[in-house]
């Protein structure tokens, strides 16, 4: 529709393409500006209400409809052959991408056709919340803070913790999630990267594939003079949906890069996704910040993914001497089990992950359905490990040059007080005065 031009030349003469019939034939739809209408197609499905009027006077039996920013390499008679084989009503013909394939460069390029001024990743923050998680869990370790810590990734998690156990949100990191950290870090700084943008012009979108992640963003302590840092939510599945509804095919479109400077990151931000990830990331940088060294095995394969049975999992790590054991938790009846531990003074961990959905983030609440096949969700988690071994030139968020240079130009020390006024956050008992509260 934007080159309708370009597409009657190319297809010229109807009689080339065996199309030059009295019944039958091709037709071209392009968009038309009418009384009641006046935008370009929004969709294959949105051209085809449009035309609507047209397809009911025809009398074929059978109409092919294709979107025209593709070039088909396919036999129609096989699929219309398979569509009176099963006497459907709509056939739809697509091309499945591999469950686990990375297409992060291919949805960078989707949001700026769909009107993103700038697409930034939230690994980058990912990165930064382990530097800042490591570093608390250290002093926490070293100087006798509440232990075990707690992950605080997780807006599922941390609201459980508020809700039903407020006698832990002492033991809740007080690093926000990477969601949360990345739009206080666009706020503040995008402003002194790209002209154009002010604090109070910026909206910031988060892509995420978590449902609870659009509870958090409405979280009061998340705010800066007011405003909340981040603005909207969509998930994996709305964002899809936009895509679609753009006419856009994630097949055809070419990987671009996020744009700067919070674009890069390292193999262990991209491991968050799955159960595990976060404690994984975490030992990495622990260790270093401890020793001066780097973990001689970067691959802790104890902490991935989730036993069939019980979903949790304990890990005891060697650092240099001290001993330290991270519980790795899915679901919240599991991290349920967890803190009855703790309470009755039975746990023996110093780290707890939890993750509320099964598996992790690759399985969250805005992800497709399809997730609930354990293949397909075991699939994708495989591909966050993939990508942490061999598409990211470093694996560890300590070695992040972007991170790095944050730190040095803007933040100073790891856990400083700009980086707590940026990065760090506050809980709040929220079982007190509710329903349960009344005995």
């Amino acid at each position: 529709q934007y080159s309708a031009r370009s597409l009657n030349e190319h297809l010229s003469s109807s009689k080339w393409w065996d199309f030059g019939r009295k019944q039958g034939g091709l037709y071209v739809f392009n968009p038309t500006v009418t009384v009641d209408n006046s935008w370009w197609y929004r969709g294959t499905a949105d051209a085809m209400y449009q035309n609507i009027d047209f397809l009911k006077k025809r009398h074929e039996p059978y109409v092919i409809i294709c979107s025209g920013d593709c070039v088909y390499k396919i036999d129609f008679n096989k699929v219309l052959d398979y569509h009176i084989e099963k006497k459907a009503d709509i056939t739809v013909v697509c091309k499945d991408m591999p469950a686990g394939e990375n297409v992060i460069g291919k949805l960078y390029a989707a949001m700026r056709r769909i009107g993103f001024d700038l697409v930034f990743d939230t690994n980058f923050a990912a990165d930064l919340t382990i530097m800042e998680e490591a570093n608390e869990f250290i002093q926490r370790l070293t100087k006798g803070g509440n232990l075990p810590l707690f992950t605080s990734c997780c807006q599922a998690w941390v609201r459980y913790v508020e809700t039903q156990h407020p006698d832990m949100i002492n033991h809740l990191s007080s690093c926000k999630s990477p969601q949360s950290m990345l739009s206080s870090v666009i706020k503040e700084y995008v402003p002194q990267f790209h002209d154009g943008f002010t604090k109070e012009n910026t909206v910031v979108v988060s892509i995420m594939p978590c449902s609870a992640k659009k509870a958090e963003i409405k979280r009061p302590q998340l705010t800066i003079d007011g405003k909340y840092d981040t603005d909207y939510v969509l998930t994996t599945v709305e964002f899809a949906q936009m895509i679609k509804s753009a006419g856009l095919d994630l097949n055809t479109i070419e990987p671009e890069e996020a744009d700067s400077p919070f674009g890069e990151y390292t193999g262990a931000a991209t491991i968050f996704g799955a159960s595990g990830g976060v404690a994984e990331a975490a030992a990495r940088t622990a260790y270093y910040m401890v020793t001066g060294d780097n973990i001689s095995n970067d691959d802790i394969v104890e902490m991935r993914g989730v036993d069939r049975n019980s979903y949790n999992k304990l890990v005891e790590l060697d650092i240099k001497g001290t001993k330290v054991k991270v519980r790795v938790v899915s679901t919240l009846a599991e991290a349920e089990k967890a803190i009855k531990e703790i309470q009755e003074g039975k746990a023996d961990f110093q780290l707890l992950e939890v993750m509320a959905c099964p598996g992790g983030c690759v399985n969250g609440g805005g992800q497709p359905t399809s997730c609930n096949d354990l293949r397909i969700r075991d699939k994708r988690a495989e591909g966050l490990y993939e990508e942490d071994k061999k598409d990211t030139e470093f694996r560890r968020s300590h070695e992040n040059p972007a991170i790095i240079e944050f730190y040095k130009k803007h933040l100073g020390e790891v856990g400083s007080h700009k980086a707590h006024e940026l990065l760090h956050t506050t809980y709040a008992d929220l079982h007190k005065g509710s329903y349960k509260d009344f005995n």
